[in-house]
């Protein structure tokens, strides 16, 4: 049989079974005239495609088998029109050149699986998915068993592409099951990124089943789970990405989830000078340019996301004034084998312990003995020494290079009257520049004026407009409240009808800790006057010992651009009193919790069932 039956339209009123296996139909299109229609099977047949609208009008359709059809085309949304509730579907034994994955996950309605057993399958999407936190998706069980994913995996296209977005699945309503058991995936950075997520996740979509990598080479044949649990030769290291675009001509490029870098390998090129462009990614970025021609070191617009830089064997001479300002997330610069003549006093801002100059030395005249004092600040790692070459041409290390500099005639009198207003200009210039830290040490010596009692432990200060703002809100909320600590935060806990300016200050002196979530502004987004004005309030309280604790949270945004609006935000980080919310150095919920004080508010009087 080469098409359906011409008059099977004619028997849409008691047709409730039909199954045409086994033929060589090629079209199925109006079928949906059964509209009483139970059960459709098809399979064997060389059905070409299948649309939107081909199942359309059979309310009643519970039962449709695809299987082995070999079909080449599946619009998105085949099985999820708003008359359709179909229960079971197999389309077991095909080769998807593209599936779209609102054909596998779609906003709930009774069904018990849908079946790709055996496939071959590249995921991909046409339309982004516009999830919200009101609605449910799924409902049954996807069987993906035995079958080989070409693409990322399927939760990549309906989340996202990080472990930020991914992290966000669990706000959703996801109901039912996806079995991936003997699944074959390819096992590159996405992956990686899925497995990073978090063991709930792990547990969910992975835990007791096989999945078995087939790409990259030296990952096939792999077990995903034995190397999630580094059971294995291959760890989470080994789950990395090849970047194509944008990768610097003759360099490699490759992203390392569970190491959050980039690594670029520019190493042995016969490079002159940095690249002038990188891949655009979200993770630290690590660049080996070692054993090239680069003499003269120029600033890129990329410099500011190295945290390691490697220019070793390279005999660079220059490296220009502008260059040392912007690697302000460096933690490695590697320049064994320069020619530097001297050293620009722009380096003074970075860590002298995380530089390694090598055994070549740089002139140091007395003019430059603020090396010494830069030098001798950083002890992280003192076997990275820094060769100096004095006025008398005595080679020596930086920390004793500048010993004759000192004066030794006795015209002392002259030299005073010239030291000591430079010392008071010093002072001066100290006292302004530290005048925040020397308030916090006068902090540390004054009595604690704190309460016996409070309202709450924690009042948390954001810019209530902004919606990523909010949820990183909730999320601490939720944290805190389950270690015991009270938490006030005004978009979740103020009452309506509050007058707002009373609210906010009179919760913020019955409170222990303030932690203000500091947003960068955009456009009219970003924190605004009233967090700007609360801010400052908070910050007087803490001064004068009327509340115990002051946490503030980079949401967004450089630290320079928080520190011009907010002026004492440098000294509270020298006291360890400032975090970055995507810092991966660090678990900022723990580093916050280790600020606190115990938390003594034992009454729960604010609770979160408006946050579901």
């Amino acid at each position: 049989m080469n098409a359906l039956p011409k008059n099977i339209c004619e028997y849409n009123n008691t047709l409730v079974s039909v199954v045409l296996t086994g033929n060589k139909i090629q079209s199925i299109e109006g079928v949906n005239c059964m509209w009483h229609l139970d059960t459709l099977d098809l399979s064997q047949n060389p059905v070409s495609s299948i649309s939107n609208t081909t199942f359309s009008g059979m309310p009643n359709l519970r039962v449709l088998v695809l299987a082995d059809t070999n079909i080449q085309r599946l619009e998105p949304n085949s099985f999820s029109n708003f008359d359709t509730e179909i229960f079971l579907t197999d389309l077991s034994g095909n080769n998807f050149k593209s599936l779209d994955v609102t054909n596998i996950f779609f906003e709930r309605r009774p069904y018990c699986n849908i079946t790709l057993s055996r496939c071959n399958i590249s995921f991909s999407i046409a339309n982004s998915l516009d999830l919200s936190l009101n609605k449910s998706y799924g409902g049954g069980e996807v069987l993906l068993t035995d079958s080989v994913i070409n693409s990322f995996h399927p939760f990549t296209y309906i989340f996202g592409d990080s472990q930020e977005k991914l992290k966000q699945m669990y706000k959703y309503n996801i109901f039912g099951r996806y079995t991936f058991n003997k699944l074959n995936v390819s096992c590159d950075c996405m992956m990686g990124e899925l497995l990073l997520v978090g063991e709930e996740f792990f547990e969910k979509f992975f835990s007791g089943e096989l999945y078995y990598c087939t790409s990259p080479d030296h990952m096939k044949g792999i077990d995903v789970q034995q190397a999630y649990n580094d059971t294995s030769p291959i760890t989470m290291d080994m789950f990395v990405c090849h970047k194509q675009s944008f990768c610097p001509r003759l360099c490699s490029c490759i992203e390392q989830p569970n190491r959050f870098r980039l690594m670029v390998d520019c190493s042995n090129r016969n490079l002159t000078s940095l690249p002038s462009y990188l891949p655009q990614t979200i993770y630290d970025i690590e660049l080996n340019c070692s054993n090239n021609l680069i003499k003269d070191v120029q600033p890129v617009n990329y410099l500011n996301n190295l945290t390691v830089l490697d220019l070793s064997g390279n005999q660079v001479s220059h490296i220009s004034d502008s260059v040392p300002p912007e690697l302000e997330r460096l933690e490695t610069l590697i320049l064994t084998g320069h020619e530097l003549h001297r050293l620009s006093r722009e380096f003074v801002n970075l860590d002298a312990g995380k530089i390694w100059f090598g055994q070549n030395s740089i002139s140091c005249p007395c003019d430059d003995i603020w090396i010494e004092s830069w030098r001798k600040v950083s002890k992280e790692n003192e076997s990275n020494v820094l060769m100096c070459e004095t006025e008398s041409g005595y080679i020596s290390q930086a920390e004793e290079a500048f010993i004759e500099c000192l004066p030794t005639d006795s015209s002392g009198p002259f030299w005073l009257l010239f030291i000591l207003p430079c010392v008071l200009l010093a002072g001066l210039l100290i006292a302004h520049v530290f005048r925040f830290d020397f308030l916090l040490f006068k902090r540390r010596l004054q009595k604690p004026k704190c309460k016996s009692e409070y309202t709450s432990d924690i009042f948390i200060l954001c810019d209530e407009e902004n919606e990523d703002v909010l949820k990183v809100v909730i999320d601490f909320v939720l944290h805190f409240e389950n270690q015991g600590y009270q938490c006030f935060a005004p978009p979740l806990h103020g009452l309506p009808g509050d007058v707002r300016e009373d609210m906010l200050y009179n919760n913020i002196r019955n409170c222990r800790s303030i932690l203000a979530i500091l947003s960068l502004p955009e456009g009219n987004h970003g924190d605004t006057d009233e967090v700007v004005t609360v801010m400052n309030h908070a910050w007087k309280l803490y001064l004068s010992n009327k509340i115990e604790n002051l946490v503030a949270v980079i949401f967004d945004g450089k630290f320079s651009e928080q520190k011009s609006r907010f002026p004492y935000l440098s000294s509270l980080n020298r006291f360890n009193r400032v975090f970055k919310v995507r810092s991966r150095k660090y678990d900022i919920k723990r580093k916050i919790r280790e600020t606190l004080p115990f938390p003594t508010c034992v009454n729960n009087v604010h609770k979160l069932e408006n946050l579901s």
